[in-house]
């Protein structure tokens, strides 16, 4: 069986391509829901079970500054670090805003100020693009600090 296009039909190929790629796009289309909080909402799971994601809505500002002062302050307490690329930033600079500001971590510090945060690059001279490195070097800080 020999197959053989004729030059007018190759010359479709391009427009079938653009139709059909426009014809996934509008199925895959739908009503979004903007209320995060929507009970209704399929993707809203108030009842989390270990090890799953969840979504924050807008409820979850007010659940937080109905948390007692002395209650968040405990966070404080923590010894937690947080290494980011450059993004992470933002996170640091809203808790700090939020009255929960990170202790700059070094590359010769250890996890025991509470609070801390840095960059792996600075920390470890880890490249982004690298979580193999990255996920090795949390490690090691990990047991460095027990």
């Amino acid at each position: 069986m020999k197959i053989s296009l004729s030059m007018s039909r190759l010359k479709q190929l391009p427009f079938v391509a653009c139709i059909s790629f426009m014809f996934l796009v509008i199925l895959s289309c739908g009503k979004e829901n903007t209320n995060p909080d929507d009970p209704d909402d399929p993707m809203v799971d108030s009842a989390m079970g270990p090890g799953l994601p969840g979504v924050v809505g807008t409820s979850a500002i007010q659940a937080w500054d109905a948390i007692p002062i002395n209650e968040k302050n405990r966070i404080k307490t923590w010894n937690a670090l947080f290494l980011h690329q450059s993004v992470g930033q933002d996170l640091e600079e809203g808790c700090k805003a939020n009255g929960f500001p990170f202790e700059y971590f070094g590359a010769t510090d250890i996890v025991d100020k509470g609070l801390m945060g840095g960059i792996f690059v600075d920390v470890g001279g880890i490249a982004n693009g690298d979580p193999y490195e990255k996920s090795g070097f949390l490690k090691r800080l990990s047991n460095a600090a027990r």
